[in-house]
């Protein structure tokens, strides 16, 4: 039995790890920022602060972006799950961001400073990772 016990526990440990490596491949790092942008993004109005930066998910749907100023303009990297990873179109205006080739798809900052991405009517929390 405690054989049994001690093997059922280290693959819940393996499973729990490669889970944790597919969520990881799916942040934007710093390594998928260091080529130039190929996508532009449009500003409004210059982002809020709490916009900028690296943000992932905090869900188990699997988003991240990476808003970033360089030489005085903005660039923005997303990573969509099985859809879509690279720079993107978009476009800001203060406490949000419009983003893909059709705008479908928003970065918005709340009153009470929670981020969220809104597509088809979903609302999914993020978080900052860097």
């Amino acid at each position: 039995m405690p054989r049994f016990v001690f093997m059922l526990c280290f693959y819940a440990l393996v499973l729990c790890f490669l889970a944790g490596q597919d969520a990881m491949a799916y942040e934007v790092t710093a390594d998928d920022v260091v080529a130039a942008a190929t996508q532009k993004v449009i500003v409004k109005s210059p982002p809020n602060p709490e916009l900028v930066g690296f943000f992932k998910s905090s869900q188990c749907e699997i988003f991240s972006y990476a808003l970033l100023e360089r030489e005085g303009r903005y660039e923005m990297f997303v990573k969509i799950k099985g859809k879509y990873e690279g720079w993107a179109t978009a476009t800001i205006d203060g406490d949000e961001i419009v983003f893909g080739k059709q705008g479908k798809a928003r970065i918005s900052l709340e009153q009470d400073g929670s981020i969220y991405r809104i597509f088809n009517g979903k609302k999914t929390p993020l978080v900052k990772i860097q």
